[in-house]
């Protein structure tokens, strides 16, 4: 999905800076993460939209030559804030529907579940 959006601004000649729609995207899940108790419903439609636009900034750097080491962190960077958010946002909301020892087991494994994650794929990276 974010490569046909990619493509659509390239296009459309709109190549807006990828740091930009990095921190575009940012912000966007950081609402989603306000969101996501008061509406989960919604939230999770933002979740995926999100999503799917964390992978247009570097599309649009890789395809106009427009990357860097700074790009990469702040992406790396503002993916883990919003993950973080996303994930303590959802963990309120189940405060609310399950039992809080259920709440806080649940939360706890899909925690440890990103951070493993986003471990496992820096470490690929350097070995």
């Amino acid at each position: 999905m974010s490569t046909r959006i990619t493509c659509f601004l390239i296009n459309h000649g709109i190549i807006p800076s990828p740091n930009k729609i990095t921190i575009l995207n940012a912000f966007l899940g950081l609402l989603t993460a306000i969101i996501i108790p008061f509406n989960p419903l919604i939230g999770g439609v933002l979740v995926q939209l999100v999503s799917i636009f964390d992978g247009v900034d570097g599309e649009v750097a890789r395809l106009t030559g427009r990357t860097s080491r700074f790009g990469a962190f702040l992406d790396s960077l503002t993916d883990r804030f919003v993950d973080t958010s996303i994930i303590v946002s959802t963990s309120i909301h189940l405060l609310h529907i399950l039992p809080p020892s259920q709440a806080i087991l649940l939360s706890g494994a899909v925690l440890f579940s990103s951070i493993m994650g986003s471990y496992v794929a820096a470490t690929s990276k350097t070995t």
